[in-house]
């Protein structure tokens, strides 16, 4: 909930290819309406909204069994972070907030005590090593597929979190795997990661783009790169950086 359009204009941006859609609400008014229609993954609160009492609404929504259980995170120009959290707020950030930071937080709080996992589809050993070194310092229960048919097996079976997944393979190619993903319900919503040394032509990169959440390169110039890279892939993908939840602030 955020009275200034231009922040809620760069919330929608946030947003973009990342597993979250934005419903605006400028008014306390229009914020339980909105409850009264969807069950939100999580709520944006800024406590400075004119003429309205949003520490009463805060209270209500944790007070109440039927939100109680949506995490809210209070994000603010000042410090209140105190009694935003005494009101049962889950997580407080000061204005302004980096793209990342945002996203990272809200995953953390939506993925809060879930087992996370992370399915690797590459044919080839090296590739699939080089991912596993990046990620060696997250909290993802790593599955790994060596062709098409392990993949999409391990994604029916195991449901991850998200899939990185090479577009170059033997028999069945990445991208038939994406297309079979995406047409089955079971794993029509699982966030693909496209994860390519391809050289991809401005067509197929659009193409890409509407069925996946991030395209990235094995070509890069350095391992900080890649590393950066795959957080921000990640993060959009709705998974959480993060072992723990609201307490890392």
């Amino acid at each position: 909930m955020e009275d200034q359009p231009e922040t809620i204009l760069t919330y929608e941006k946030y947003c973009e290819s990342s597993t979250y859609q934005l419903i605006p609400a400028q008014t306390l008014e229009q914020a339980y309406q909105v409850l009264t229609e969807v069950q939100p993954t999580a709520v944006i609160l800024d406590i400075l909204l004119d003429g309205e009492n949003t520490w009463e609404f805060l209270a209500r929504l944790k007070q109440s069994s039927a939100t109680q259980h949506i995490p809210v995170l209070v994000v603010s120009a000042f410090d209140h972070e105190k009694q935003a959290k005494a009101l049962g707020a889950d997580a407080f950030l000061v204005k302004p907030v980096d793209r990342l930071l945002l996203l990272n937080r809200l995953n953390t709080l939506v993925k809060h005590n879930q087992q996370q996992k992370l399915l690797l589809i590459d044919d080839d050993l090296v590739a699939r090593y080089l991912l596993k070194q990046l990620l060696s310092h997250t909290p993802f229960n790593i599955l790994e597929a060596a062709d098409a048919q392990e993949g999409m097996r391990l994604a029916y079976a195991e449901q991850p979190q998200a899939i990185i997944l090479d577009l170059v393979m033997p028999e069945i190619s990445g991208l038939e795997v994406l297309e079979q993903l995406k047409r089955d319900p079971l794993t029509h919503s699982i966030p693909v990661i496209i994860n390519t040394s391809q050289q991809l032509a401005a067509e197929e990169r659009q193409l890409l783009a509407t069925q996946t959440v991030a395209i990235l390169s094995k070509e890069n110039p350095s391992e900080e790169t890649a590393i950066a890279n795959l957080r921000e892939a990640l993060m959009k993908a709705g998974v959480a950086l993060e072992a723990g939840g609201a307490e890392h602030d």
